[in-house]
């Protein structure tokens, strides 16, 4: 899954988990053990076995594949899973990530749209600094047609400002990533996503509300709201019993 990146791309360890998570790749023994302690215990295995290793040029813990051990998972995955640049991609493909551009036109994408069955769509963090852009035939036309999509991130996107009530289309949908865009409310077709467990809108600063039927999200224990503007918290949130709220303020258990 991890050849899904760049090549010497960075690797958060709780990232990753949240994204095994979404992909249902971490397996509960009878509710023993949280999904994110099983996580730790995969990501530790890894490590031990040196499929990944530390990255001490950084002063945060980041981890990267050896360029071996990435080559290797490319040549053995590269049919489910991509790095994608542009152009055509294989129909068996299932996972993808990529790096943002300055301006991701609808040119770049246009291989992808007679994609129907990824399960993945994912804009892997770029250190660059600048304003990204994203053409809407991505954001508000090819996406809806996604129905098998686990995993969305839209990270960094600045002109994105609103997502369309037809993402309630995306059921299947356990991981969704909005962070740094310049969303400044959530549709309430988002609180239909009932299998929802990761919501990040970290540095969405337009940001001032979240839908009040949030309770709907059940499944829901991670969100991160992060450097928001955020007026208050829906009433309905009390009902999330497991949420884990990530934030600069107190609101819940960080």
């Amino acid at each position: 899954y991890c050849s899904i990146f760049p090549k010497q791309n960075l690797l958060d360890r709780k990232e990753l988990i949240l994204l095994w998570m979404a992909e249902g790749f971490l397996q509960q023994i009878h509710g023993e053990k949280a999904m994110e302690s099983v996580g730790d215990e995969y990501f530790n295995e890894l490590l031990s076995r040196s499929l990944i290793e530390k990255d001490n040029t950084k002063a945060e813990e980041k981890f990267r594949m050896h360029d071996l051990i990435y080559d290797l998972a490319k040549l053995i995955y590269g049919k489910t899973c991509c790095c994608f640049e542009s152009g055509e991609i294989s129909g068996t493909v299932r996972h993808l990530a990529f790096h943002s551009n300055l301006y991701d036109v609808s040119k770049r994408f246009e291989g992808l749209y007679e994609q129907k069955f990824l399960r993945t769509f994912l804009a892997a963090r770029n250190y660059l600094y600048g304003e990204y852009c994203v053409t809407k035939k991505v954001s508000h036309d090819w996406l809806q047609k996604l129905r098998h999509l686990r995993t969305l991130s839209l990270l960094k996107y600045e002109n994105i400002t609103e997502l369309p009530e037809s993402v309630s289309i995306l059921v299947l949908l356990r991981y969704l990533d909005l962070s740094y865009t310049s969303i400044k409310s959530l549709p309430d077709a988002t609180c239909r996503l009932y299998n929802l467990l990761t919501l990040k809108l970290s540095h969405c600063e337009f940001l001032t509300q979240l839908p009040e039927q949030i309770g709907n999200l059940v499944n829901l224990p991670h969100l991160d709201i992060r450097d928001t503007d955020l007026l208050a918290m829906p009433a309905q949130i009390s009902k999330l019993q497991d949420l884990r709220v990530l934030t600069s303020f107190v609101v819940g258990r960080e």
